[in-house]
């Protein structure tokens, strides 16, 4: 075997969002993170694309680098590299091709427990994994630089000794085993690693290692025999300055499995489009991840202003995913920060001044409509429907929101439907006056016909007259969802737009034209509450008397059976299926309502057929679809916002699924 060239200059490795703008000649970073962490602590850390690891708030990182047979090879700047969710789940799983075969990474928000101050501590943690899936052994660099997901860093002094890594006098990393080589140096820029430069060269020491760097640029590079099959793993424990060993926390393919097990009670789909269940579970266990960071971010006054449309639209947005979901455990911490920032006048005051109302509504309609009969469920009752309250008296009194400013526009349907949500939880939990009370708010606020699509999408660093270079995903799909509200000729092709390509990857919360990422946020987790909302809005949509099942019906799913499971809405947890007997639909459901309330819901398929509806909580029917195969796409204009506030008696017994066909 030849010998690689060797050299100890600095070599160029930028992380990989400054990699990617490289490439294409930009000056702003194209970001592809996405969150790990857990559902008691939240967002711990961001990965992204190549596995470069940062803790929330760390001005440090964590990338990687493999020694193989031929040369050093640098995940950042490498083309063989492959991102993915380990098996749907918030685990980040992450390959680098080699000479032989794989390296893997998996990335893992966990709870773990290391030693401190001579006693066992437990708490959050990000435990990192390596794998060699090669047949020969190789060398595995952990590189703690300083540079982030996006750009520079800072780190003054950093070090190795045995199995624990320091940065400015604070313990940040634990390993499974002892270094056996490492090498620190301080750079003359964040993106240029002196230290990648010297291992190349083959200069390296016996750890301990120390490095110091007045300007903070100090990097360490620690390095770890990795032989075929073996596992190397580092525990980034939060929060703990003088964490040592020994330290325990769960193999990431466990927590994977325990995300799934999470959301295995959750709303899933089977659709004829490739990956979207997959993708619907994922967006789901990161929603109940990321979710009450996002409304918390939106709350900070500090926090630097993503593109497009306001905290009160993003807010909103991922309160309403998060209710349709069913992750009502999460929304407790949401709710709770919304209504302590509600002021004596009611204003919900967030971070840029405006209003988080119709979000409060949002996140108290999935909290309360899952409260149980016993001292915690009556706490929350207390502890909320004050709020709530308040929340709905501002929105019916056009207060929430300025129906003249474009920025606003999609928060006047949000509020319908958080109105008409929370209606039915108040009822639940002994409040008809004020579910009357919001019932009769959404009628009012339906009645102000503003055009949804008139939504902030400015583009990013210019105005409507003067472009700049990208637009807010966010803002494109909320017009998706508008579109989808009209039934527009556009709306499948949008639907479908905003949810191509690698669904487990989120989006930034800006694109350029050709789809590259820009913008202040790696991950916009307001875009992936309205992503998911938009395909529930597809499938099970709120009418004023009863759920819309299939308000489209795409022709490339005429004779494709789908299934649609636990979908929230304010009649209740909605399945359905749809199976052919030739050119004829077999739609099957059930409206699940565990307070049994008197009005019976009218079951409606206006993607299938214009003038069919039901009158029933389950039951079965063989419906005429209303297109023929050919047609590009079966729609029709589906109902307003209006509001029904009366209630009806059933006028059609329900019907239970047949034999063979229960939703249970």
């Amino acid at each position: 075997m030849t010998s690689p060239p060797m050299t100890s200059s600095p070599l160029e490795l930028p992380p990989r969002a400054r990699h990617r703008a490289q490439l294409h000649e930009s000056p702003v970073p194209e970001r592809d993170e996405v969150p790990v962490g857990t559902l008691d602590a939240g967002v711990l850390a961001h990965v992204d694309g190549a596995g470069l690891v940062q803790l929330v708030d760390a001005t440090w990182s964590l990338d990687w680098w493999v020694g193989a047979e031929d040369r050093w090879h640098h995940a950042s700047t490498s083309a063989a590299v492959r991102s993915s969710a380990l098996d749907g789940s918030p685990v980040r799983a992450t390959a680098m091709r080699v000479p032989g075969g794989d390296i893997a990474q998996r990335v893992a928000g966990v709870m773990a427990t290391w030693a401190e101050d001579g006693e066992t501590r437990r708490g959050p943690a990000v435990v990192i994994e390596f794998e060699n899936l090669t047949a020969v052994p190789v060398a595995l660099a952990l590189a703690v630089r300083p540079i982030t997901t996006a750009g520079d860093g800072r780190i003054v002094a950093v070090g190795v000794d045995d199995d624990v890594i320091t940065v400015d006098g604070a313990t940040v990393g634990l390993l499974s085993r002892p270094a056996a080589r490492a090498i620190g140096a301080g750079c003359p820029r964040p993106e240029r690693s002196v230290a990648a430069g010297r291992l190349a060269a083959g200069v390296d020491a016996v750890p301990p290692t120390w490095i110091e760097d007045r300007n903070g640029r100090a990097e360490l590079a620690v390095v770890v025999p990795l032989p075929h099959t073996a596992v190397v793993r580092l525990l980034l424990p939060v929060g703990a300055s003088g964490a040592s060993g020994p330290w325990n926390a769960p193999e990431a393919t466990s927590v994977a499995a325990g995300w799934s097990a999470h959301t295995a009670d959750g709303a899933s789909i089977v659709l004829p489009e490739p990956g979207w269940d997959e993708d619907l579970v994922w967006a789901s266990g990161v929603l109940a991840l990321a979710g009450p960071s996002e409304v918390g971010a939106c709350l900070d006054r500090g926090r630097p202003a993503p593109v497009g449309p306001r905290s009160s639209v993003r807010a909103a947005e991922v309160a309403e995913a998060m209710a349709r979901l069913g992750l009502s455990d999460q929304l407790v911490p949401v709710l709770r920060g919304l209504a302590e920032a509600q002021r004596l006048g009611g204003r919900v005051r967030l971070g840029d001044r405006s209003d988080g109302s119709v979000a409060l509504l949002h996140a108290a309609a999935g909290v309360l409509e899952s409260v149980t009969a016993n001292a915690a469920g009556e706490a929350l009752i207390e502890e909320f429907v004050a709020p709530v309250a308040v929340a709905i008296r501002r929105v019916a009194r056009g207060r929430a929101f300025d129906v003249d400013t474009a920025a606003d526009a999609p928060l006047v349907g949000s509020a319908v439907r958080a109105l008409r949500s929370v209606a039915p939880a108040l009822v639940r939990i002994g409040q008809p006056e004020v579910a009357a009370d919001a019932l009769a708010a959404a009628q009012s606020v339906a009645a102000v016909q503003l055009d949804a699509t008139t939504a902030d999408v400015a583009p990013m660093g210019g105005t409507a007259a003067e472009p700049g270079p990208g637009t807010s995903t966010l803002a494109a799909t909320l017009r998706a969802r508008a579109a989808l509200a009209r039934c527009d000729a556009e709306a499948w092709e949008l639907l479908r737009e905003r949810w191509a390509g690698p669904g487990q990857l989120g989006r930034s919360d800006a694109e350029a034209p050709d789809g590259t990422p820009l913008g202040e946020l790696g991950f916009d987790v307001a875009e992936l509450a309205a992503r998911v909302s938009l395909l529930l809005d597809l499938l099970v949509a709120d009418g004023p008397s009863g759920p819309r099942l299939l308000n489209l019906l795409p022709a490339a799913w005429l004779g494709a059976s789908l299934d649609v499971r636990d979908v929230r809405c304010p009649w209740g947890v909605v399945s359905w299926s749809l199976r052919w007997h030739g050119e004829r639909a077999a739609l099957l459901w059930q409206v699940e309502d565990p307070d049994e309330r008197t009005t019976v819901p009218e079951i409606s398929a206006p993607g299938i057929s214009a003038d069919w509806s039901a009158r029933a909580a389950s039951g079965e029917a063989l419906l005429e679809p209303d297109r023929l195969p050919d047609d590009a796409l079966g729609s029709v204009p589906v109902a307003t916002d209006a509001v029904v506030v009366e209630e009806r008696a059933p006028d059609v017994a329900a019907e239970p699924p047949a034999s063979g066909e229960s939703f249970s």
